[in-house]
This record gives structure tokens, sequence and C-alpha cells, in this order.
């Protein structure tokens, strides 16, 4: 049996540790240790070599975003708990991806960018990291996935209008909805302007309608809305147009009503008497 000098025991396990990724599991390696008395094999798993390196080990892998939408940028992000200069290996469902052979991926440091993410480019992402100048490395990170949701060109925004045809003085909602369950907040225009929702009071928006209280005349025009996600640079097509035709003042209507058919009816009372 060989007996490694002692000076180089750290610099076996150091070895030994940059094969731990591949054996997570398993014992990696026998060290002998040499003491004055006797010789001892010393079976060393990856997680006390780690130990033996400083604990070595992963924050976790953060994606952002998690669910994006087709053409939009990924950013996945790897550290370790140490202030050494690490360099990044990063693996799609298991397979090392090859950064250099695809203009839409590009290395910075720790982040590995996706630009205009494809649904090709969804499944189970990992890294880990390891020094160029010696045999160190880390175990693998914990494993995100990114579930591409779709063309952003599909994302459709359609509104509803309640009550069509409102007289002055009634409530009117105007109701937007996107094919899709992310968090979105809406942009509403009146004839194809803006509506600055904070100038009037009659106005109000709760989560995805807009209300318009006491209905006016001049409130008729075509109404269109579109989503916006808050936290990225995403947004829906413009949705479909509702148009609101104001009546007029419903009080002054129904006395109109009322005022023809007792003229209607005087007209025709006289006409009974004038044939007696």
């Amino acid at each position: 049996m060989t007996i490694l000098p002692i000076n180089h025991y750290e610099t076996v396990c150091l070895l030994l540790l940059s094969l731990s990724p591949l054996f997570p599991s398993v014992c990696v390696a026998s060290c002998l240790r040499l003491t004055s008395e006797f010789h001892t094999n010393v079976c060393l798993t990856s997680s006390l070599l780690k130990h033996m390196m400083g604990n070595k080990q992963f924050h976790p892998t953060s994606t952002y975003p998690t669910s994006p939408y087709t053409g939009e940028t990924v950013t996945l992000t790897c550290s370790v708990n140490s202030e050494s200069n690490w360099r990044y290996n990063w693996y799609k469902d298991g397979t090392y991806i090859p950064v250099t052979q695809s203009g839409r991926l590009s290395i910075t440091e720790n982040t590995l960018t996706i630009s205009s993410v494809k649904v090709s480019d969804k499944g189970s992402y990992q890294c880990h990291g390891y020094q160029h100048d010696r045999p160190t490395s880390t175990s693998t990170s914990n494993q995100v996935t990114i579930t591409v949701k779709g063309e952003l060109d599909t994302l459709l925004s359609t509104l509803k209008l309640y009550p069509t045809s409102p007289y002055t003085g009634e409530k009117v909602t105007l109701t937007c909805s996107v094919n899709s369950e992310s968090n979105w907040r809406y942009t509403w225009n009146k004839d194809g302007i803006y509506i600055p929702v904070t100038q009037s009071g009659r106005l109000s928006i709760t989560e995805n309608t807009l209300t318009i209280s006491s209905v006016k005349v001049s409130d008729k025009g075509s109404y269109r809305c579109h989503g916006n996600l808050d936290d990225r640079p995403t947004s829906t097509s413009t949705s479909n147009q509702v148009t609101i035709t104001v009546k007029g003042d419903s009080a002054h209507s129904y006395t109109e009503i009322i005022s023809n058919l007792s003229i209607h009816w005087r007209e025709s009372y006289s006409d009974l008497f004038s044939e007696l």
C-alpha cells in the first residue's frame, strides 16, 4: 500500500472534491490519514469534503421572470457563499449549455441571460461554480424551471360594457380582461386619447373595471383598454372597441312618453264625442 506524504492530504481531497458533483450521494474517495501508530482509511462523503473546503455551497438560483412570454428576456443568477472568484457552468435538463453556440445566450459574471426567449427554452436549469486556476468546484445548484407561456401577440384584451346604452345619471361599468393568468394592470382610452382617471371624481378603477358614476352626455364615445405588467415592459394588444351612447335625461324621456300618450288619448276622446 502506498502511503502519501501528509502534505499531500489536502491536495488529494481537493481533487476529489472537484469530482464530487458527479457523485453527490455516494462516498467519493478514501483519504489516507497518517499517524505515528497506525494507518486508517477514512471514507469521506462529498458533504465532508465540502466542509473541509469551507462549506462552499450555492445560494438559491433565481430566475426572472419565472413564467416569461416568448420574446421577453430571462435572467438566471447563480452565486456561491464564498468571496472567491468563481466561474459558472449552466445546464438545461441535465445537459451542458454551450453558451457560445447561440447569440441569444450570454454570460456576464454569475448571470445567464436568454434574450428573446422561445418556447423551446422552457425546461429545468441548474448551474455549478468552478475555479479555473485550481481543481475546485461546487455541487450542482438547485433546479429552477422556466415555463414559457406563449406569444405576446396572442395576449388579447377584451372589453365589455354595461349598460350598453345608458341614460344620463346612470352608472356605467367597462370591464377589461386578458386571456392570461398573470397580474395585469389596465390602461384606458376614449376616442384614442388616454383617460386620466385621477383627474375626475366620477371615474374610478378597481382591478380590471373602469366605472363611470353618473354618466353624462359628454361621456359618449369609443372606449378601449390594454393590459400592462407593472414589473416588466410587457403589454397586450389594444382591446376591441365599445361605444357608449348616452340617450339623454331619463326623467325627461319618461315625461315625453307620458305626454304623447296623453295627447293621443285626448284626440281619440274628442273624436268619439264628435261622432255622437
